[in-house]
């Protein structure tokens, strides 16, 4: 079942259809980052993977990369709308776990922490 959703697409402004989730799916075909998803309409959803495709991001099996790539590509798009974009706080709080989860898979994290 699909939540209805009330926000405008975050890329176009058009009428949101669907919540993306924009680190996608590991290797296992489970979402990477559940929480961490964003309105948009069909069209903008749809550019996602052909795009994926190009840059090498569908083919990434180590979480850590995923997300790293996802969410760089994601801001990226963010950017390139070239007018201000406000995130709801689900989504923020759904890039910062996703931003967590990275953070906690990354080598030589305590070393990180330490310092």
């Amino acid at each position: 079942m699909t939540a209805q959703v009330l926000e405008p697409c975050l890329f176009c402004r058009r009428p949101a259809a669907e919540l993306h989730h924009p680190t996608g799916r590991g290797p296992d075909g489970r979402y990477l980052d559940p929480s961490w998803r964003v309105p948009v309409c069909v069209r903008c959803h749809r550019l996602d993977l052909p795009l994926w495709r190009d840059l090498g991001l569908d083919e990434l099996r180590d979480p850590l990369a995923a997300r790293l790539g996802r969410n760089t590509f994601f801001l990226g798009r963010l950017r390139a709308t070239a007018r201000p974009v406000t995130l709801g706080p689900d989504a923020v709080a759904g890039l910062h776990a996703s931003q967590v989860a990275a953070f906690q898979l990354a080598p030589g994290r305590a070393e990180v922490v330490a310092q």
